[in-house]
């Protein structure tokens, strides 16, 4: 079984309205999951989100109605892709400027994560 909060692959979520978004962080909540976009760190909180509902499967996972899956499995999503890319790049170039884990895990005790 693999457990979700240790996948280091991307991770995309597919809302049922048909919303996907990419995953970079991603922490156990009591509502459900506490999930990053990229460059979360550089726009307030408005790429901070929670997944709500109970977690089930082994990947990809279910939270709620919504599908977790490692970025291009299933099926290449050309947005994603382009994402995940972009991500890499910037983390490449500026990867120093991207917060400490410590700092993340504080960012993510704020926002309601059990960790």
């Amino acid at each position: 079984m693999t457990d979700l909060f240790t996948v280091t692959a991307p991770l995309t979520i597919r809302h049922p309205d048909g919303t996907r978004r990419l995953m970079v962080e991603i922490f156990p909540h009591p509502d459900g999951v506490l999930y990053f976009e990229p460059f979360w760190h550089l726009d307030d909180d408005r790429r901070i989100h929670v997944a709500e509902g109970g977690l089930r499967g082994e990947g990809p996972w279910k939270i709620g109605e919504s599908v977790i899956t490692v970025a291009g499995c299933h099926g290449v999503d050309a947005d994603i892709a382009a994402q995940v890319a972009e991500w890499q790049q910037y983390l490449q170039m500026y990867g120093d400027e991207y917060p400490d884990k410590a700092s993340i895990l504080a960012i993510a005790r704020h926002h309601g994560a059990s960790v």
